[in-house]
């Protein structure tokens, strides 16, 4: 799916990018170009690092199946 449509900049690219190391927009933006136009695809990349941080704390997890509120009592 096309993000940025100026820079026709693609989810897949985007994903590519941060699995390379980029961890905000202005990196995401120095990489592949999204942004640098007319900004309307900065709120989805956004969106999309913050998915992307929450599956990556989750991977890191002891205990990646279990809620929070279930450790409470560990």
């Amino acid at each position: 799916m096309i993000v940025c449509v100026c820079k026709r900049v693609s989810d897949r690219e985007l994903e590519a990018a941060m699995a390379d190391g980029a961890k905000n927009v202005k990196q995401l933006s120095r990489r592949t170009g999204c942004g640098t136009q007319c900004g309307r695809c900065v709120p989805t990349v956004r969106e999309m690092l913050q998915d992307n941080t929450a599956q990556r704390q989750a991977e890191r997890s002891p205990f990646p199946s279990l809620p929070l509120a279930n450790l409470a009592g560990i």
